[in-house]
């Protein structure tokens, strides 16, 4: 996606959001692979974000390498894993994103979905208390439901 900067340019911005947990395969090469696809037909070179919704195997680096006869490639991505963030940070704080997150977090402890729903209640009513309008809610609706299993 293209996402506009503060200063008014824009940036390319991989955003993959993980929700395998440990099964999810070799991430390190898949975001090298969306990268090498993204430069082959845009020759753009976008910024990366590998979000993790739950713990993975404690050995998978969060970088890609490969080398072969002398040539080394090492593509480095930024990761944030969805588990390791903390709970009052994230409610209390005013980025709606975090908000988002919060949520997310929640319904991924959940196994019921009917207290998934009510997850998502409270994080409207939360929005709500904060001013949001209905339409930026169901934007970052949008944006959360790509974070749930």
């Amino acid at each position: 996606m293209e996402v506009p900067l503060k200063n008014g340019k824009a940036e390319w911005v991989i955003c993959h959001i993980e929700s395998q947990g440990s099964g999810g395969g070799d991430l390190p090469r898949r975001m090298n692979h969306y990268r090498c696809l993204i430069y082959a037909h845009y020759q753009r070179e976008p910024a990366a974000l590998a979000i993790i919704t739950e713990h993975r195997t404690k050995n998978e680096a969060s970088f890609y390498s490969h080398s072969h006869y002398g040539t080394e490639i090492i593509y480095r991505y930024n990761n944030l894993v969805l588990a390791d963030l903390n709970d009052d940070e994230l409610i209390s704080s005013d980025n709606p994103i975090d908000l988002a997150f919060y949520a997310a977090k929640c319904a991924l402890r959940s196994k019921d979905e009917l207290q998934k729903y009510n997850y998502l209640y409270t994080l409207t009513g939360l929005l709500g208390e904060r001013g949001w309008n209905m339409d930026d809610k169901r934007d970052l609706m949008f944006f959360w439901s790509g974070l749930r299993t």
